[in-house]
């Protein structure tokens, strides 16, 4: 069968937790022989740009990876035009009618035209759709700790009735966390499709046995405030006992945490590592800490960690809670620097409190394929 796959961004643009998954359920596909490629874009803000193709996969200009840069008023033009962008529709279509796959999964789809699920529906193509966040919701595509009602403005109100509108054709919905399509019913949508609530997969690797000889906290991700960096490093100072805080990234905050470097030994910073490196320096760790002020779907470094037998440290806010509950771990208040230096401290105290590894074997991505070929009625 083939199979396209559609999201905001893919290699080599990708730049989050969403990329890795779509390369993971991509390979996952391959693996069932299938024909995957996928549509996504390429930063530009020349919407008559050519189509680039790369490694057999198309990518149409698109602003959408460069509206961080632009001030809100040229955003909020952006996504205005977004809603009648018959220039994106056209390169669309003309790439859905010459590869004629046999089903769409769409994924984050703010960089394309409102039109596209109509375009899909009037091609008589197969679709189903992934929640990664809540773009649905906001534009923005984040929840803040402490600055939630973002999602009831009049604005997002307005923003949520149009994507209701785009997104009403959508008959199969995949959902990493029961909070995330919990809040998307909340707000009127899906109330009428086959749903299926299903972690996100990884590629599960062989566990080192060799731990670094300090007890290792590690970080990774974006280095910026909202995912809670500073309150992680604020409270690993006052941690007295012997241990190392390792953080993996980039971001608004690099020189911040390369000062901190400085500073105290016991703070190491990683730049410019692969996914692969990223992974092998996660097994060597002990407890990994997401201490993130975003309502977080389904945590990838959550996931990854848990792959590597690690404890988990996590703020207690959006999905993450039910990946604590499901794995094993600890969450703290949100926010609440005390609460995480605790969970620090007993972290140490337990490090090798038991785990039953064989509960991860779900995260699987051969398992997890099988699970949705089974949802789509693809098997």
């Amino acid at each position: 069968m083939k199979i396209t796959i559609l999201n905001n961004l893919y290699k080599p643009y990708q730049r989050g937790g969403a990329e890795i998954v779509i390369e993971t359920i991509k390979k996952a596909l391959e693996k069932e022989k299938h024909e995957v490629f996928v549509i996504s874009t390429y930063p530009c803000l020349n919407s008559f740009k050519k189509i680039r193709i790369i490694d057999k996969n198309y990518f149409l200009p698109s602003a959408y990876s460069l509206l961080s840069k632009f001030p809100y008023h040229c955003r909020i033009l952006w996504h205005t035009y977004k809603l009648i962008d018959l220039i994106q529709i056209i390169k669309l279509k003309k790439i859905l009618q010459k590869e004629k796959p046999d089903l769409i999964i769409s994924h984050n789809l703010t960089a394309f035209s409102a039109l596209t699920n109509q375009l899909i529906k009037k091609l008589d193509i197969k679709q189903a759709h992934f929640l990664h966040d809540i773009q649905l919701l906001h534009p923005s595509g984040r929840i803040i700790f402490n600055k939630e009602r973002i999602i009831d403005s009049i604005g997002a109100k307005v923003w949520q009735a149009i994507k209701r509108e785009q997104f009403k054709t959508i008959k199969k919905i995949i959902s990493p966390s029961s909070w995330l399509l919990k809040l998307h019913q909340e707000k009127g949508f899906f109330n009428n499709t086959k749903q299926i609530i299903a972690f996100n997969p990884v590629n599960l690797t062989n566990l080192k046995k060799t731990k670094f000889p300090v007890f290792s906290y590690i970080y990774l991700g974006q280095l910026d405030d909202e995912k809670g960096l500073p309150l992680l490093v604020s409270a690993f100072e006052k941690i007295t006992q012997k241990a190392n805080l390792i953080i993996a990234g980039s971001g608004p905050l690099l020189n911040f945490i390369e000062e901190k470097s400085k500073k105290n030994k016991n703070i190491i910073l990683l730049k410019n590592l692969t996914h692969q490196e990223i992974i092998e320096t996660l097994s060597q760790s002990h407890c990994l800490i997401i201490p993130s002020l975003i309502y977080e779907n389904c945590s990838t470094a959550i996931l990854e960690g848990v792959s590597q037998g690690l404890n988990i440290i996590s703020s207690n806010i959006g999905g993450s809670p039910e990946l604590i509950e499901r794995f094993w771990g600890q969450s703290f208040q949100a926010g609440d620097e005390k609460d995480l230096y605790n969970k620090m401290l007993q972290a140490i105290e337990i490090e090798d409190y038991k785990k039953n590894l064989d509960s991860f074997k779900c995260l699987n991505s051969d398992t997890y394929i099988k699970n949705l070929l089974n949802f789509l009625e693809l098997s």
